[in-house]
């Protein structure tokens, strides 16, 4: 979910709202992150092959991890972008007016 800043005609985001979605983004980050090593560590020893599925598991949860950062990274500075534009055209129809 990208979060973005209110329109003048829309409601205003509260700051606890804002708060609990990036709460959301690293929680969801931080799972990503743990899950696969604790599927891999149960795999090793319910296989008894320690420590190779636990190392596999590092790895996966650290590419998801870094995926999910990108794309929050992504988001926001298309959400930077859009604000910085639409606040510019704004400033350009103040000083032709």
């Amino acid at each position: 979910m990208v979060s973005r800043r209110p329109k003048e005609t829309e409601h205003p985001v509260f700051p606890l709202v804002e708060a609990m979605r990036w709460t959301q983004r690293i929680t969801g980050v931080s799972c990503e992150m743990v899950a696969p090593i604790l599927i891999g560590w149960f795999a090793d020893d319910r296989l008894g092959t320690l420590p190779w599925f636990t190392v596999v598991g590092a790895g996966a949860g650290l590419a998801l991890s870094m995926r999910s950062l990108l794309l929050i990274a992504k988001q926001q500075r298309e959400l930077q972008r859009s604000d910085d534009s639409e606040s510019s055209e704004k400033e350009d129809s103040e000083k032709n007016a």
